[in-house]
């Protein structure tokens, strides 16, 4: 199955929203010299300078059930811990080795070893095969930790939009990964299909609600008033509220967000951390909006070297 990595997403498509959005494109970002090629028309990411890695590691037997593997090229790392990133896209598109794998780099270089991973892809693939393919990465990473050479004790998640969804709901379900998962990053998370659909069904114009409407059908299969039950198994509104009931501990959460993202916007994630927060303590548990920003991929903010290392810095808390 052939694709474009590149291809443009739909916040790309919908940036210029909402007005209040700083302007600027991933391109004026301050990227780390070396690790980003400028010259293309996104800018892709350099792997050149990494020197210990297994690329297109196969987890399942379909052609994008694959991961990349980086490890630290210091080998005074021994064993390190695993930064494990799934990328965004809508569901539907993007790769493993975009512009998501970015923060990653900053993980290597702080002594984590770097899983970046690959899913099934909507159209053809909908709910729940992507969701389902980062559960299995997850359990592949364990069960292979002793020969690529990291810690399968402490496992950090990291994912943006659709990606944020899938870390979140892996970190929610009551799911035996054969890890430990010691907190979560969600970057501008997807973490509610019936929250985002219900904002969007009446706002913007009919481009902008037809591109929504036709997103979440072709993830979900349907749209959420058709079926609320898979909505809320597609979001975090059943797990989370199963966590809640049963009293089951949930890792610790680091919610990165842009106060003008026009696809998934602020009130909507800020709904989710009043209610993850009743689950955990004040200490872990970060919720930082980014003023002016727009979705990740749509401009600079993202990429800055300070945010990054937020939730790494973060990270590095509950090593153990």
């Amino acid at each position: 199955m052939k694709r474009n990595p590149h291809k443009a997403s739909l916040a790309e498509g919908i940036a210029e929203k909402k007005t209040t959005q700083k302007k600027g494109t991933i391109r004026d970002s301050k990227f780390i010299e070396g690790w980003m090629n400028m010259e293309t028309r996104i800018p892709e990411p350099v792997y050149d300078w990494i020197k210990r890695k297994h690329i297109d590691v196969p987890y399942g037997e379909n052609e994008l059930q694959k991961l990349d593997i980086y490890l630290p090229n210091d080998e005074k790392y021994a064993k390190p811990p695993l930064f494990a990133v799934v990328h965004g896209g809508g569901f539907s598109h993007m790769d493993k080795r975009d512009w998501h794998i970015y923060p990653g780099f900053f993980a290597l270089r702080e002594g984590f070893a770097v899983a970046s991973v690959n899913y099934r892809l909507a159209p053809k693939y909908g709910y729940p095969h992507g969701l389902d393919d980062f559960k299995s990465a997850l359990k592949f990473l364990a069960e292979h930790a002793e020969a690529y050479g990291y810690d399968k004790d402490n496992v950090f998640l990291e994912g943006t939009s659709a990606g944020g969804n899938f870390v979140t709901l892996g970190a929610l379900m009551p799911e035996d990964y054969g890890l430990n998962i010691r907190a979560v990053a969600a970057l501008c998370p997807g973490v509610s299909m019936i929250d985002m659909y219900e904002n969007f069904r009446n706002s913007g114009g009919l481009l902008f609600r037809f591109l929504v409407r036709r997103m979440t059908k072709q993830y979900l299969g349907t749209l959420p008033p058709k079926d609320i039950e898979r909505a809320r198994e597609a979001g975090y509104e059943k797990w989370l509220a199963d966590a809640e009931e049963s009293g089951r501990k949930i890792p610790p959460f680091y919610i990165l967000q842009g106060d003008a993202d026009p696809l998934i916007p602020e009130k909507i994630t800020r709904k989710f951390y009043e209610r993850i927060k009743t689950l955990l303590a004040p200490e872990d548990l970060v919720y930082r909006v980014l003023p002016e920003a727009g979705h990740a991929g749509g401009g600079p903010d993202f990429f800055d070297e300070e945010n990054i290392m937020g939730f790494l810095n973060f990270f590095k808390r509950y090593v153990v």
